[in-house]
């Protein structure tokens, strides 16, 4: 669980199959392409973060609008820690983190 739970692309399929809410959303495997879509995100809140990422590191989160200097910073932040990002609609709602114990 510990390994589907890291990639958020997989983790957001398993539940929505399993009949959970998952917010709306689109994988960018380059800088270049998440740029292109600025406009589809400007006007609402947005998540941005790394694929593969856990803890909370490299996310950056806009609960109304983001300027577009604000969504390129938040994109080399992202993509600072992985090869691909996830922009997805900002849900107001609770947080939760699953880890593994190691033993």
């Amino acid at each position: 669980s510990h390994f589907i739970m890291e990639n958020k692309t997989v983790t957001k399929k398993i539940l929505a199959e399993d009949g959970f809410s998952v917010p709306a959303g689109d994988e960018y495997q380059s800088i270049d392409n998440a740029l292109a879509s600025y406009g589809k995100y400007q006007n609402q809140g947005i998540v941005i973060k790394p694929k593969s990422t856990n803890y909370g590191i490299g996310i950056t989160v806009f609960k109304k609008s983001v300027s577009k200097s604000n969504y390129e910073e938040a994109l080399k932040i992202a993509f600072e820690k992985d090869d691909s990002a996830l922009i997805e609609e900002f849900v107001e709602g609770y947080v939760y983190n699953v880890s593994r114990k190691n033993k």
